[in-house]
């Protein structure tokens, strides 16, 4: 996450006039509209999503682990700061907020949970609102203390698509950031219609068989063993990656603790992207 308390001088570049993109009410004919505009005129229909035109461009935004610069806007009309990239894809939206008034957000009248649930969902949607051909789903939700994080995902035709966003409010509603990926499972044709980029060619079963494989690898000569328990393997996606998601669990009887291991298995090749597990 960039940081949000910085301070601006002199106003950059003014957004152009704002495009009537958003104002189109199917998300696919959106994207097929945006897809070859100019970085700028991206910049300025995304932010007409917000119905916040007036922010103002404040620099590039240097950023050592992507090995990338970012485009950075600030809206004084909702204290916003608004990263794109180098084609004017959002990537990460942070809202000016006091390390007080962050501390103090159980304080805040609280929005009842449906009624936060869809005002998350509806920013979610705006987060990828030019490039959006499907349905943005909750795929995790965690309350503690005033604050709520989400995560949003995209799906068409039953498949993720790619887009996702993960965002942290405040119980009132008050947006902290939002990390958007823009996902590219699935490509336009131009015609008003999408296609997938790349064939499914490892079925659940082959992806099961890779996971338990690699976890086996990685408990090989501990006490620990997987466990004949059910495990899981949906179909997931996120940026240019699609993937079998597999759950796996292993126990040690000498330790009397159980470790769940995650491993993403590439749909197209079977290979191991990645594994993750409890401590």
């Amino acid at each position: 996450m960039f940081n949000s308390n910085r301070s601006y001088g002199a106003a950059g570049l003014l957004l152009a006039v704002v495009l009537c993109i958003c104002a189109v009410a199917a998300p696919l004919a959106i994207q097929i509209c945006a897809k070859d505009t100019a970085p700028e005129e991206a910049i300025a229909a995304q932010l007409a999503c917000f119905s916040d035109s007036d922010a103002v461009y404040t620099g590039q935004v240097s950023v050592p682990y992507a090995d990338a610069e970012y485009a950075s806007y600030h809206s004084n009309l909702t204290d916003r700061d608004y990263y794109f990239d180098s084609i004017g894809v959002l990537i990460e939206v942070n809202s000016c907020i006091s390390d007080a008034d962050y501390d103090r957000a159980s304080q805040r009248p609280a929005m009842a949970e449906a009624q936060l649930d869809a005002a998350m969902k509806e920013f979610a949607e705006q987060c990828i609102a030019l490039y959006q051909i499907g349905q943005m789903e909750m795929t995790a939700r965690n309350a503690f203390a005033g604050h709520c994080n989400y995560v949003f995902t995209e799906t068409y035709e039953q498949m993720q698509t790619g887009s996702q966003v993960a965002l942290e409010c405040m119980q009132d509603g008050t947006v902290v950031y939002a990390v958007i990926t823009k996902g590219s499972v699935f490509a336009p044709t131009g015609q008003q219609t999408v296609v997938r980029k790349a064939p499914i060619k490892v079925t659940a079963d082959e992806a099961y068989l890779a996971a338990v494989s690699a976890v086996e690898g990685k408990i090989a000569g501990t006490d620990y063993a997987l466990l004949d328990a059910p495990s899981s393997c949906a179909l997931e996606a996120l940026g240019n990656d699609q993937f079998y998601k597999v759950e796996l669990a292993a126990y040690s009887e000498k330790e009397q603790y159980t470790v769940t291991y995650w491993v993403n298995v590439n749909v197209t090749d079977g290979s191991i992207m990645k594994i993750e597990f409890t401590q």
